[in-house]
């Protein structure tokens, strides 16, 4: 379909279950591989252990599939959603695909506690940085060769406005001894 003609229709975001691996994988498949290249092409087996155990929420216009995240679910132990990947297809990039995906992915119901969301990012991907700056995300480490091929990459994180505090422990600080004053007189 014309870019042209897909510019009228309305990006909706629809959340895909592990019954809709097998119709919609490849076109996943063919969406990855132009939002990242050859060198981040996934396997078969990768994608049906994401629809099955991951939120898999694609971005359509008509019926292409324009974007697509792929999140999972808040570990019990740190309360996180970590998203697993995020793209948009670079020929529909800067229509705010992107913050429709993450808005949505903010929204979802989860059967854990929710704290946050937490995501990677190759250090020099700067509209990406840009994204996730104006959605609240806080870049809190850097990794040397984290993608390997000499790639850096960031983690960011960002704090869900109704997360329970994890208990932090009492630390008791031990108070210096009360020095007696002399008082002349």
């Amino acid at each position: 379909m014309p870019r042209q003609i897909l510019q009228n229709f309305p990006i909706v975001i629809r959340r895909l279950r592990s019954a809709d691996y097998e119709a919609w994988w490849p076109r996943l498949h063919r969406l990855d591989l132009a939002a990242f290249g050859p060198s981040a092409e996934l396997d078969i087996g990768l994608w049906e252990y994401a629809f099955t155990n991951y939120r898999v929420l694609v971005a359509l216009k008509g019926n292409v599939v324009v974007g697509a995240l792929v999140a999972t679910p808040p570990s019990v132990l740190r309360g996180r959603s970590w998203c697993w990947s995020l793209g948009t297809h670079p020929k529909y990039q800067g229509q705010g695909i992107g913050k429709a995906l993450l808005r949505r992915w903010f929204s979802q119901r989860w059967p854990n506690p929710l704290r946050g969301w937490a995501l990677q990012v190759v250090s020099e991907n700067h509209q990406a940085l840009g994204l996730y700056k104006k959605a609240g995300f806080i870049r809190r480490r850097f990794f040397r060769d984290y993608f390997g091929d000499g790639v850096d990459g960031f983690c960011c994180y960002k704090e869900s406005p109704s997360a329970i505090p994890i208990a932090q422990k009492n630390y008791v600080t031990k108070r210096s001894p009360r020095r007696k004053i002399s008082r002349k007189k």
